[in-house]
């Protein structure tokens, strides 16, 4: 204020009321401030905190569970000689299936899902290579609908229709020796 006398628009003589409005207001300010601030921390934390949806590729077995309990899926596991998949399926009918070497690490992985799968979880450090070659495909016109992209280690196929989305991806040089692609429908 102008002046040690209050308001200079009421000349000095402020209500009780006024001043009590004012206080509230100023600390409703302040409180709301506190909570926009508190509330910004929150959400800051739980992207920070927020665990992939599921095991990537290149990434280690253990954190299967934890996807079975986020997408409240059936979990199975066949194994073979060379390698285990692990089958979530849950009750919408959507499916991921992550290949497991005997190392315990996921080199390859399938999707038939009615939702759009987290592709940065599924691809783990993949997904950067993924994401910069469907920028490049994006470039070209009319509508895609199914994507391909194969570099040296690593191939991700992609489709997309009517709501459905279904794809795979591998690592080739986690690969275990001698397996064959067309024993995972991957090809």
């Amino acid at each position: 204020y102008a002046h040690a006398g209050g308001d200079p628009r009421t000349n000095g003589t402020q209500t009780q009321n006024q001043r009590i409005g004012h206080k509230l207001m100023m600390r409703s300010g302040m409180w709301g401030r506190l909570l926009h601030d508190a509330c910004m921390i929150a959400v800051a934390f739980s992207y920070l905190s927020a665990a992939p949806a599921f095991a990537g590729l290149g990434e280690p077995e253990s954190s299967i569970n934890a996807d079975r309990m986020r997408m409240n899926a059936r979990h199975s596991v066949v194994r073979t000689q060379q390698y285990s998949v692990n089958d979530l399926q849950s009750v919408d009918g959507s499916r991921v299936k992550q290949y497991v070497s005997p190392s315990g690490m996921v080199f390859a992985v399938s999707w038939h899902t009615l939702y759009k799968p987290n592709l940065l979880s599924l691809l783990g450090p993949s997904f950067y290579t993924y994401s910069n070659a469907v920028q490049q495909a994006a470039r070209q016109q009319g509508i895609q609908r199914r994507f391909r992209h194969e570099s040296l280690d690593f191939v991700v196929q992609s489709t997309a229709h009517l709501n459905v989305f279904s794809g795979f991806a591998f690592r080739q040089s986690m690969m275990p020796r001698g397996l064959d692609l067309s024993s995972l429908g991957m090809e």
